[in-house]
């Protein structure tokens, strides 16, 4: 007899409770992180709390293949009646939210999307697309959480919009560091880091998996999605019936705004020498308030979804540090982790540590030295050699949130710097990181070969046209490479 599949109904009121919805997840996915599922969870209902300064906007990271499309699937049925919550995109370009049409009625989305939570699996697609079409969109993307959208077209139509809503996507890091390229303007989103299972934890549940029917996998999809359903609805009324949220306390409010005064002071933009990559500015650094009341608003969402008690807890906290951590550039937090480790360290030898050029690693080192956070001292590696170590500040933040307290140590010699092994977290993450940084080096060279004059937007176009004509049509339906098959590739 055929196995049933079932059909999505709304479940009793009342019924589920986060660690319902683990346990289910488990059955299908390895969850190697602790945090992700009441974080992303939170993320919906967070965007339903009563006085909301600012909407809660999320970028899922994880390498491909690293679940990030299996905890937005679960969301699938609040986009139907009775929940309508959500609202799920595919593919963003700049007449997504927006129509120029003149008609009797205004077809624009942006009108449909008061309220509601978007979902957008993809977004690493879209942060490759046109230059000028990722910049437009972005903007428009600004405009949008700031809750006010205004736009004149040439065929007499206008577009006024006022409204709030929430958003959730996914990243790889590759997509991440060129979204954080266009971050002059203010970053809106926080993002989470999935931290990734080993590998032959992950190689066993697969083997599970494979043993499973199609229909059952099937059931077990619907039966998560329907927990989802229940719980967040639930959780949303509760939260729109709210007069006021619970309250936060002094000392947890403390500690809410220094992570955001370190996170955004470490994540904000540094102008760049358009050969040398150097910093030719002074910094301005970006206010740390925006970012600290979107902490608060998922304090207040996790405080609401604790079962019991609604006091803060350290789970809460570890939440908040982490979130505040991924959002910091990748490089610049796996600088700052190598400088913190020890009493100083010179320019090769950190060159030599994470494997990239000097004329690079020198680069990093500046950028975060313009911020306020690394010291330079002239001439203090070997020779005429610039090192560099921690200041006051960084170190104490390094130290607080990352448990890293300086040796005595210098490390000044290139060979011993390469001896120290790579931590097996971060050998992707590096790897990664030199894809992106020899496709900056290879838009710099088209730069230099067209003249002067031109932008690195244009500069990238051309570099996306050539790497385009390079990818013939019997290579059109393969699966995105790896970071190691990127690597070998270039």
């Amino acid at each position: 007899m055929a196995e049933e599949i079932l059909t999505p109904t709304i479940p009793i009121i009342g019924r589920v409770r986060i660690t319902d919805i683990e346990n289910k997840f488990r059955e299908t996915f390895l969850l190697a992180d602790r945090h992700v599922l009441e974080l992303v969870l939170g993320g919906v209902i967070s965007n339903k709390m009563p006085h909301l300064g600012k909407p809660v906007w999320i970028v899922l990271v994880a390498p491909s293949s690293g679940g990030k499309t299996a905890f937005l699937d679960m969301f699938s049925l609040l986009q139907k009646a009775p929940y309508e919550l959500t609202y799920n995109i595919g593919d963003l370009t700049p007449q997504t939210f927006i129509s120029g049409m003149v008609g009797k009625k205004d077809q624009s989305l942006l009108k449909r999307l008061h309220g509601k939570v978007i979902f957008c699996k993809d977004f690493t697609t879209i942060m490759q697309k046109n230059p000028d079409a990722r910049r437009e969109l972005l903007s428009q993307l600004r405009e949008i959480y700031d809750g006010e959208f205004n736009k004149e077209f040439g065929t007499g139509a206008s577009i006024h919009w006022k409204g709030n809503v929430g958003f959730i996507s996914a990243l790889t890091p590759i997509g991440l560091d060129l979204m954080q390229q266009h971050s002059t303007m203010g970053e809106r989103f926080i993002n989470y880091s999935i931290q990734q299972p080993p590998e032959d934890e992950l190689a066993q549940m697969m083997k599970k998996k494979y043993r499973r029917t199609a229909s059952q996998i099937e059931n077990q999809d619907i039966a998560l999605q329907e927990m989802v359903a229940e719980y967040v609805s639930r959780k949303v009324s509760e939260a729109e019936a709210m007069t006021e949220p619970y309250p936060i306390q002094d000392d947890a409010l403390d500690e809410i705004n220094e992570m955001a005064i370190f996170a955004t002071r470490a994540r904000s933009p540094v102008m760049l020498d358009f050969k040398t990559k150097e910093p030719i500015d002074v910094p301005i650094i970006e206010g740390f308030p925006r970012f600290a009341m979107q902490l608060q608003t998922i304090t207040k969402t996790l405080m609401l979804m604790q079962e019991g008690s609604h006091d803060i807890t350290d789970r809460h906290m570890e939440i908040i540090r982490k979130i505040g951590l991924d959002s910091i550039p990748r490089k610049r937090r796996l600088t700052m982790q190598t400088i913190a480790s020890f009493n100083s360290v010179s320019t090769s030898a950190f060159s030599a540590r994470i494997g990239l050029p000097t004329d690079t690693a020198r680069s990093w080192l500046m950028e975060l030295a313009s911020l306020g956070l690394v010291v330079r001292i002239p001439r203090g590696g070997t020779g005429n050699e610039d090192a560099w170590k921690m200041s006051a500040y960084g170190a104490q933040r390094m130290k607080k949130y990352e448990g890293i307290t300086p040796s005595s140590k210098n490390l000044l010699n290139e060979d011993e710097a390469r001896e120290l092994a790579v931590p097996p977290d971060q050998v992707e993450e590096q790897k990664e990181i030199q894809v992106l940084q020899i496709r900056n080096q290879a838009i710099t060279a088209i730069q230099e070969e067209l003249g002067e004059g031109t932008s690195w937007d244009e500069a990238e176009v051309v570099f996306l046209n050539r790497e385009a004509e390079k990818n013939n049509a019997e290579h059109a339906d393969m699966p995105p490479m790896s970071a190691d098959e990127q690597f070998e590739a270039i």
